[in-house]
């Protein structure tokens, strides 16, 4: 006989060590629906953060100075919409690779399982009475190779005229690729099946506070964002085209690019929204597009320098998923299929 329990909210503690810094602990609280409330410890007391999957919306909210950060997603792949964390976090020790065996915690006798993934170890301490996680420790490595970058932009106010400090810092997941450096994550101390106020879930800014609202394009990268970032570079760096797609999130070069392109010195909010919301919705979709394919080992560069309007120069490429075909973007950014391996 199996008894199985299904968890309807949990709460618990999520300690984060990165490399070279000292670790911080964050109180997580999660739904039934999967929206999730995290008290960040590592910023003013009492700040939170609340994510709203299913509707794409995300509010961080500090009752010090009285301002709320209002993101919403106007697009989103239909694997990030159906994503819920309760769901997730309860079923960890079900997609586990390895049974390690018994361990006592905190009095439970428990089961103990571990899964091994690409540059990622989870281990699972699961109570067999409720069949649901009392610990989870998630280690994350560097990939070694210098050429898998998961990018990271930071864009700050002031350098659109705006005298607030504000800054936004934009990052993408790329599943399966690693990180740039070693990372633990600790979850301890579950409170599974307690009641949680459905109105800390909420994402309507109370009452008193500045509001900032910033919408995104969170669907899947795509070809087309490639393109659209190779015509941005160009406009900044005469005609020559990056190799390395990369250095389209190279932090200075990206500076450079925004301000050009956003800075005119009218309506700085406006001007700094449009800049962080282009970074989010096309810079690092082309990054995250690339990163995926080279991950695969499926992303090809020319060796010689392309420059804008060679249409008879391949740029980058890369082989279509289960055929025999090539899609070629050119140095005049048209895309075409080729059959063989371009030259």
């Amino acid at each position: 006989i199996v008894q199985v329990h299904k968890a309807t909210s949990v709460k618990y503690k999520w300690t984060l060590q990165h490399e070279n810094t000292s670790p911080w602990t964050n109180d997580v609280m999660i739904n039934e629906n999967g929206a999730t409330r995290i008290h960040c410890h590592f910023s003013e007391e009492g700040s939170a953060m609340i994510f709203d999957r299913t509707n794409g919306i995300q509010l961080t909210l500090n009752p010090v100075s009285k301002t709320a950060y209002l993101s919403k997603k106007v697009a989103m792949s239909e694997k990030q919409r159906l994503f819920n964390r309760l769901d997730w976090i309860t079923t960890l020790h079900e997609k586990a690779t390895e049974y390690i065996g018994q361990e006592r915690i905190n009095g439970i006798q428990t089961d103990l399982y571990k899964s091994v993934g690409p540059f990622k170890s989870t281990l699972v301490w699961v109570n067999p009475r409720t069949n649901l996680p009392v610990r989870v420790i998630e280690e994350r490595f560097p990939n070694p190779n210098p050429g898998i970058i998961v990018p990271s932009v930071t864009i700050e106010a002031n350098d659109f005229g705006m005298s607030t400090g504000e800054l936004d810092t934009i990052s993408i997941s790329v599943p399966d690729v690693g990180v740039q450096e070693y990372g633990k994550f600790t979850y301890t101390d579950f409170e599974w099946n307690t009641y949680i106020d459905p109105a800390l879930f909420s994402t309507d800014v109370p009452d008193g506070y500045n509001v900032y609202e910033k919408k995104f394009n969170d669907a899947d990268a795509s070809e087309a964002d490639i393109v659209a970032s190779l015509q941005f570079w160009a406009e900044t760096f005469s005609d020559a085209l990056p190799l390395n797609i990369n250095e389209l999130a190279e932090p200075n070069k990206i500076k450079q690019m925004l301000l050009k392109k956003f800075y005119k010195g009218q309506d700085p909010n406006m001007e700094y929204r449009q800049a962080v919301e282009f970074v989010n919705d096309v810079i690092l979709k082309a990054v995250q597009f690339g990163q995926e394919k080279k991950a695969q080992k499926n992303w090809f560069v020319n060796s010689e320098p392309v420059s804008l309007g060679e249409a008879d120069k391949p740029l980058y490429w890369w082989k279509v998923e289960d055929t025999n075909t090539y899609r070629v973007i050119c140095g005049d950014l048209s895309i075409r299929d080729e059959n063989e391996l371009p030259q």
